[in-house]
Parts: structure tokens; sequence; C-alpha cells
């Protein structure tokens, strides 16, 4: 019976049993799909009516192989952060049936299913994910992906954790001597990690030190500082920097001069808007220099007789 997903082997397959003497048989199993099966083992004698022993057979599997590595006998988890909402859940059907696939979000403090003297299934829409596709089908041997969705909480508490409960139903599901019911629900814990912001300065104050005679008569002399900002945490960072006058914040137009320039003077970034406010978005480990910031001031000095 090989195509349903079961063969037997019986060793030895023929032989010579004696007058008064005993053969031991043994039979083995080899299963690729879930399910309950029944096959027969036929012992033939001459002269003598054949024996007739069925075989019934219950395979157990998951029909679904996760791409995250798991422990054995455990379900993977999924960890998430509001920095990194968007995860994507791949799985192989490794059995020999087509698959409906239901995704349902549960939370962990709910009653496990397999507990329960039935299986229940209710779609809650205030837990804090979010799975697509919600049904799809799974041909025999091929990967399919859930997206999966953080919805970060608005009072900056971690979310609850939840699972991804994935429920199977075999479109192949019984023929001659065999029936594959439904499979256990498989599922995948989804956790979210805990990731905060560190903002790192260099310099605790920036500081000019100017001779009246240097000021130019009837002009402004302007002098620039600029400091590093780094996000050294591993979470997403917003902050804002403040001044006020004379100082004044340079808001950069593009960087690429800055880049080819190669000579740090300062000279494109003259050109930007001057603030004194200034929001900046640090990704998290900014501390790399392609992804630190660098922060301009401009301290504006008015000489006698300038307008």
């Amino acid at each position: 019976m090989r195509e349903p997903g079961l063969a037997l082997e019986v060793k030895p397959a023929s032989g010579v049993l004696s007058g008064l003497s005993r053969m031991e048989l043994t039979v083995r199993v080899y299963a690729d799909c879930w399910g309950l099966y029944r096959d027969q083992v036929i012992i033939q004698i001459e002269h003598l009516e054949p024996i007739i022993i069925d075989v019934w057979v219950e395979a157990v599997g998951a029909p679904l192989h996760f791409s995250i590595k798991q422990p054995d006998d455990e379900s993977p988890t999924l960890w998430m952060s509001a920095s990194d909402a968007h995860r994507t859940v791949r799985a192989r059907n490794t059995s020999r049936s087509r698959l409906d696939v239901h995704a349902y979000i549960i939370r962990e403090h709910e009653h496990l299913q397999e507990q329960l003297p039935f299986r229940l299934y209710l779609r809650f829409f205030d837990v804090p994910s979010r799975v697509e596709p919600q049904v799809c089908t799974i041909e025999p041997n091929t990967v399919n992906s859930w997206n999966v969705t953080l919805v970060p909480s608005d009072h900056g508490m971690l979310a609850s954790n939840t699972t991804l409960l994935l429920r199977c139903v075999p479109l192949d599901n019984f023929g001659k001597d065999w029936y594959r019911p439904d499979p256990k629900p498989q599922l995948v814990h989804l956790k979210q990690a805990a990731r905060d912001g560190h903002l790192r300065l260099p310099c605790r104050e920036v500081s000019v030190k100017l001779c009246a005679l240097d000021l130019p008569f009837s002009d402004v002399m302007r002098v620039r500082k600029s400091f590093q900002v780094q996000n050294i945490g591993s979470g997403p960072l917003y902050v804002t920097a403040k001044t006020e006058a004379p100082w004044s914040i340079v808001q950069e137009e593009n960087d690429d001069h800055a880049r080819l320039c190669g000579t740090n003077c300062g000279c494109h970034p003259r050109m930007g808007n001057r603030l004194v406010n200034l929001p900046l978005h640090l990704e998290p480990r900014s501390s790399l220099e392609k992804n630190s910031k660098d922060v301009f001031l401009d301290l504006n000095m008015k000489a006698p007789g300038a307008r």
C-alpha cells in the first residue's frame, strides 16, 4: 500500500519451516504521512489455507516543518519588536497530502486546544498581532509563508505573548483501507523583545572663544561647531535638538557634497536651514559611522554697526 503513504516489509519473505520448528517474521513499517492504515500480511503454505494477519498502523507526526530552528518536541518561538514589527514564518508541507491551512492568533493565557474535550476555533480582533493569509492551500513538498505583524501597545508596554496556531485540514483524507484525520494544530510562539534606544553624546557642552578684535566691522561673524549623536541601543530613538539665539541648528539639505568634498570644510551645510528645533530619528545601533548623525551648530555674532 505505497500510494496512501505507508509500506510494509516482511523478512524473511520466504523460507522452509521444518517440523516442530518455528520461524520469526519481522514486520517493518515505513510511513511518510500521518494517518490510520490497514494492511494485511498473507502467509501462504503449500496444501494449506493461507493465514491472513490484519495489520493496523497509526502513523503520527506533524505535516509542517518550520524553517525556525526549534528544540525537539517544542514549538518554535518568533521574536518581534516595535522596530521589527513585520516578520515572516515559513513552513514546508513534508507530507504527501494537500493541506488547507487556517491561521489563528491566540493569547497564551487561553486554554490550549488539545486540553479541551473538543476543538474550538475562534478569531479575536483584540490580539496584539495579525497574520496573513488566514487561509491557504499548500501542495505536497512546497513552502508557504505567513506574514505576522505586531501591533505595539499605545502605552509603550510590551505586548502580551501570543501564539500563531496553524490548523491543517488534509484534502486527501481517505481511501481504501486508510483514513487521515486532522492532525494536531501546530504552534509558533510570538514574543515581543524589549528594545530601547540609548543616546550617546561625545561632550556635555560646546564652547566658543572669541576676541572682540576678530569681529569684522559692520558684519556678522559665524562660527560653526559640530558633534556626533549616536544611538547605541537596540531600539529606534526619536530625539529633538533644541537651542536658542545666538546659536542655531543647521539642517543639512544634502549629504552628497560633504562626502565628495572630503575636507570637512562645512561649505555645503552652511547653505542649509537654520533652526532652533530639529527632530532626529536614529536607527538602532547607529553608532556605526555610516548611520551616525552629525549635528552642526552656528554661532552668529554681530559686530558694532552690523545690520
